[in-house]
């Protein structure tokens, strides 16, 4: 109940979404700047609505993606220590392991608070 209206919420944010895109693909495809530029803003206003009603699990799985900074960086969970609320995650644009400094040292180890799980369809939105 609670979880399929979540879900259903979600879908409707991500169609909402893909046509807003779609509508700013158009505008600029005609030369319209202006309106593309409108269309995109608000297909990702409506990309983060779309996040925000995907419902959370408690504990996240090793393969699931994230969203895991401010700044929108997405990664996969490659190690779930759940019992110590520690993930360890790859970062899907390096395809490389999160480190603390220098590559080699210390993995970043991540909480469950600072996680956003992002369902492959909405994040195939974000980034086509």
């Amino acid at each position: 109940p609670a979880s399929e209206e979540a879900a259903e919420a979600a879908e409707g944010a991500l169609e909402a979404c893909s046509a807003a895109k779609a509508q700013g693909n158009a505008a600029y495809s005609s030369g319209d700047h202006a309106r593309a530029a409108e269309r995109y803003s608000k297909a990702l206003d409506l990309w983060e609505e779309a996040l925000a009603a995907v419902p959370q699990a408690k504990q996240l799985k090793v393969g699931e993606l994230v969203r895991y900074d401010a700044r929108n960086y997405f990664g996969e969970v490659m190690s779930a220590f759940t019992m110590f609320d520690e993930y360890f995650l790859k970062d899907l644009g390096s395809n490389k392991a999160i480190w603390v400094g220098e590559a080699g040292g210390n993995l970043r180890r991540f909480g469950r608070s600072e996680l956003r799980a992002v369902p492959q369809s909405l994040l195939d939105v974000r980034l086509a």
